[in-house]
């Protein structure tokens, strides 16, 4: 129902131009979809893989000192800071020199803040707990004068024992709050990750909860019941057991180091996370930090060891395949050797030189803790001592190659040193299939890119390519113009990329090709943001605006002229017809003496513009 418009004195209702209204809405909903990006086009997900976070430079986190009124502390304030140091400097040679931890110690004196609850109730190993000790530890800092808006992360240090050192329930176990948010005033707050060690843990654990600061997760088995022996990665990665290197059983306090005092480095896995590895092009092209050797390809590589800064490659990456939800699987090389400070406690059996490497299957739809990165042993049964591939001597039987031949995949160390080992990694025998590309609806010369070689389509649409068994990055245009038979759209309207006909919405890709593959990008037609489209949407706008006044001025003359000809007045009043159904309601009467005369518009119904209808109507 339209409303009656008030035109000179008299109630009149336009059905032409509320029909010309209607085209007008549709070119002005069209012109604001023109300045609007189309949401037809997919989103892109978050990239997935390497790195999580570039991580560099100091890193200023404020440490503070906690006791409780069942728990007095027994350690200085000066044994924390000499700890604090340690980890410092393992953080800096982790990181080849370019990662440390500016720290802060609050309070500055002797004595240490007194928390209000007692530390059997922070030790309960509940969420809530665990959230109240780190915001009565924050609380005290700041109701001291401690800025805490001047630091990136926090470290509480409580008096006591570590639950994870000791196994008993009432002390507390070391964990990591990332991105606590921090109530600082009635309407003010902070986001400040926050780690809760204890004041007997060794530097491995302060390490460990420092590394959860910078992003990285848990990589031993945190349910216990997966891999509870060797937790996916045994003591070669300090986000696993190597927190508690020199894992050599000898007592503590003796002769040799306590457990936790030299934990592992990070692996390569967590270096790549962080930033301090980088790369992952081609080895054949690729001379340091991460290469990649890709199916079908094989590649001759020294793989330097990875405790010292070198400009040589010291983490292979081989590719084995795309996971549902966009992930990937693959196997991770590097070369662990006893150098440095730290990585010289690593788990070598006496039998092993003092290198190897170490080959980690990674699985990213995995969650982390559930053995998303497992390290496979060079010689299975029993712990990940051996797990490293390379030269061993009797009783050791030598393990010099890996094989996994579903996937086409063999490494071979062909020559040692004490810090690198020449391999070749061999993908040659994966078998050459089909994959192709169709653009529906088909359209010659859409650029369609597989593994970075851009192509076009044929006259039919498709793009068909010889690939190798083993994953593939596919990238199609991701617009491509309209055609209206033998014309092209070249403003306002376009084919978008809206999704693959398995159901993914990514563009780029990937997909595991295991056999003969075909895939069809699916287009929409959308409008197109931009300004010319705009300037096109309002110029036709402004055409039927204007042609529905000349329409208007011209009609309201016409009936004049045959007024005054015919010497009729009209009406204000309707003439009304009886509905069949006996209804009072009034039905205004067509003037069908007047239809024909007029003017002609094949877009407008032919029905009088100047017929009136009562304002209590319908």
């Amino acid at each position: 129902m339209f409303r009656p418009v008030r035109f000179e004195g008299r109630w009149t209702v336009f059905s032409r131009v509320s029909r010309a209204s209607l085209v007008t809405a549709i070119v002005v909903c069209v012109t604001i979809l023109s300045l609007v990006p189309s949401s037809s086009v997919a989103p892109k997900k978050l990239p997935v893989g390497l790195p999580l976070a570039a991580v560099n430079g100091p890193q200023r986190t404020i440490v503070i000192l906690v006791k409780f009124g069942d728990q007095p502390n027994t350690t200085k304030p000066s044994q924390v800071a000499s700890t604090l140091a340690t980890m410092n400097n393992y953080y800096y040679e982790d990181s080849y020199g370019t990662t440390s931890f500016q720290t802060s110690i609050s309070p500055n004196g002797p004595a240490w803040y007194a928390l209000p609850s007692p530390m059997s109730y922070y030790g309960t190993d509940t969420a809530s707990a665990d959230n109240q000790l780190v915001d009565d530890g924050l609380r005290a800092a700041l109701n001291n004068g401690v800025d805490l808006s001047q630091f990136k992360f926090a470290t509480l240090v409580h008096a006591g024992n570590d639950e994870a050192m000791t196994h008993v329930a009432s002390d507390i176990h070391s964990f990591t709050i990332q991105g606590y948010i921090f109530s600082t005033g009635p309407l003010t707050s902070i986001k400040i990750s926050t780690s809760v060690v204890s004041e007997s843990d060794p530097v491995g654990v302060y390490a460990h909860e420092s590394g959860h600061l910078l992003g990285l997760p848990d990589l031993y088995d945190v349910t216990g019941r997966i891999d509870p022996t060797n937790n996916f990665l045994g003591y070669w990665e300090i986000m696993a057991l190597g927190e508690w290197n020199p894992n050599n059983g000898l007592p503590c306090p003796g002769t040799s180091p306590c457990p936790g005092t030299y934990p592992a480095l990070h692996s390569a896995w967590s270096k790549l996370q962080l930033g301090w590895l980088a790369g992952g092009q081609s080895c054949s092209t690729t001379t340091s930090g991460m290469c990649a050797v890709q199916s079908g390809t094989a590649a001759n590589i020294t793989l330097q060891n990875l405790e010292q800064p070198t400009s040589g490659v010291q983490a292979v990456k081989i590719p084995i395949a795309f996971n549902r939800d966009g992930t990937m699987t693959y196997y991770l090389l590097e070369l662990r050797a006893k150098l440095g400070t730290y990585d010289r406690y690593l788990p070598f059996p006496t039998t092993y030189p003092d290198a190897g490497v170490l080959i980690y299957d990674v699985n990213e739809s995995i969650p982390a803790g559930h053995g998303s990165i497992r390290l496979i042993d060079a010689h299975p049964g029993g712990g990940l001592d051996d797990a490293p591939f390379g030269p061993c001597f009797s009783p050791c039987a030598s393990e010099n190659t890996f094989a996994d031949q579903p996937n086409y995949v063999k490494v071979i160390i062909t020559s040692t040193s004490p810090t690198a080992y020449s391999i070749t990694v061999d993908r040659t025998a994966a078998p050459a299939l089909l994959l192709q590309i169709n653009t529906s609806p088909g359209s010659t010369g859409v650029m369609v890119s597989i593994d970075g070689v851009n192509n076009t389509s044929d006259s039919t649409g498709q793009v068909r390519m010889p690939v190798r068994y083993g994953p593939h990055t596919i990238y199609v245009q991701s617009r491509i113009p309209l055609t209206v038979g033998s014309a092209t759209v070249t403003v306002g309207l376009a084919n978008a990329f809206a999704s693959w006909d398995d159901g993914a919405t990514t563009n780029p890709r990937g997909v595991s090709v295991v056999k003969d593959t075909f895939l069809t990008a699916i287009y929409r037609v959308t409008v197109e943001p931009s300004i010319p489209t705009a300037l096109v949407a309002f110029g036709i706008f402004g055409v039927i605006l204007t042609a529905v006044l000349l329409h208007r001025h011209r009609s309201r003359r016409g009936k004049a002229n045959l007024v005054m000809s015919q010497g009729q007045v009209i009406s204000p009043v309707p003439s009304v017809i009886t509905m069949p159904t006996g209804s009072s309601r009034p039905i205004p009467q067509r003037d069908l003496d007047n239809e024909g005369l007029l003017p002609g518009n094949d877009s407008f119904a032919r029905q009088s513009v100047d017929h009136t209808e009562s304002a209590d109507g319908p």
